[in-house]
């Protein structure tokens, strides 16, 4: 791939030392391109070997680029200010599917929460979900495992390179997500999973998501981190609550206690307060959202606000109907808010 591509300087560009994510939006705010910002700054350590050997290593391996100008990029994660310049993908699943939920909680859990995420994930198997999880031991690994038992999909969010798995442990289950959902992660090949990185994977799990849910998490911890995110994006955020003296429901009952999170018993509360119907509902009553059909007829697509002056829908109104015509088969949800018929 020749330098002149936009492409590769942008994967340089996040390798550079000591930039970060905020400053090279601010950068490229200024420049208007990574290209333009290596014309400008030529002396700055750009490591073109590294961007070289990350193309090779995506291409032997099926992974996906996506910089946070494609329009396969997630566009929940578009609408946060410390997006990720670059994302990797290995899977096959539509990261802007309309209903994504992350769980997080804590690695160790109890009884009592290891069975609060196999009855909340098996009850939202008829929800037509994305499950996104962190693949960390504990709740992490339960959630993904039980998603894939349901025949939900389901993505991992590492805090590392593709190239290994951390914890060790669950090297088969992330082979697992391969088949119905995939991994996710900023970092190219060769990156360690350094404690720093944690936090900052946190926030991609929580702002890829609609909503977050948090299952047993003491007062501390990855999982108080990404709720708290999520919170800032404006996303939904749930917490089941545990008995006052159980360090490990601590985090959840202080949640819910300062208003970060709605409290949640079961799959059912999340649902009502979202506002999703099961499969079957949706279906039946997307026979009744004709007149959005016709709308997008005769165009190869049509922007959601384009939709709202031309329906004189109530943004929430809108919202429901397109997504009840999404799950229905008769539309299909673009990349950046744009809507067409289905095939």
């Amino acid at each position: 791939m020749a330098y002149s591509d936009e492409r590769y300087y942008l994967i340089a560009l996040t390798l550079i030392p000591g930039i970060g994510t905020i400053g090279i939006h601010k950068l490229l705010a200024f420049y208007g391109s990574a290209t333009a910002i290596f014309h400008a700054h030529p002396d700055l350590p750009w490591d073109f070997p590294s961007v070289d050997a990350t193309i090779t290593f995506c291409r032997k391996h099926g992974v996906h680029i996506w910089c946070h100008t494609d329009p396969e990029y997630p566009f929940n994660l578009t609408q946060i200010t410390d997006r990720p310049t670059v994302l990797y993908f290995k899977g096959s699943v539509d990261l802007n599917h309309p209903r994504i939920l992350s769980i997080v909680g804590t690695r160790l859990p109890s009884q009592y929460g290891k069975q609060i995420v196999s009855d909340i994930v098996r009850h939202l198997a008829t929800y037509d979900i994305l499950v996104v999880s962190g693949l960390a031991d504990g709740i992490d690994a339960l959630a993904h495992q039980a998603a894939l038992t349901n025949g939900i999909p389901t993505i991992g969010v590492l805090a590392h390179g593709l190239d290994t798995i951390y914890p060790t442990g669950n090297r088969k289950l992330a082979k697992d997500l391969l088949t119905n959902g995939g991994l996710l992660t900023e970092y190219i090949q060769g990156t360690r999973p350094e404690a720093f990185r944690f936090p900052l994977r946190n926030r991609i799990i929580a702002g890829l998501a609609t909503a977050t849910i948090v299952i047993e998490s003491a007062l501390e911890g990855g999982s108080m981190i990404t709720a708290k995110l999520a919170r800032v994006y404006d996303r939904e955020v749930f917490a089941i609550p545990g008995r006052t003296t159980d360090n490990k429901s601590g985090g959840c009952n202080v949640l819910i206690r300062d208003n970060i999170a709605a409290i949640a018993t079961s799959a059912v509360d999340i649902m009502i307060e979202l506002n999703w119907e099961p499969r079957q509902k949706a279906t039946a009553c997307a026979r009744l959202a004709s007149p959005l059909l016709d709308l997008l007829s005769d165009r190869d697509w049509v922007h959601i606000d384009e939709l709202r002056a031309r329906s004189g829908l109530s943004p929430g109104d809108l919202a429901t109907k397109l997504l009840e015509l999404e799950l229905a088969g008769n539309v299909v949800h673009m990349p950046g808010n744009r809507y067409r018929l289905s095939s």
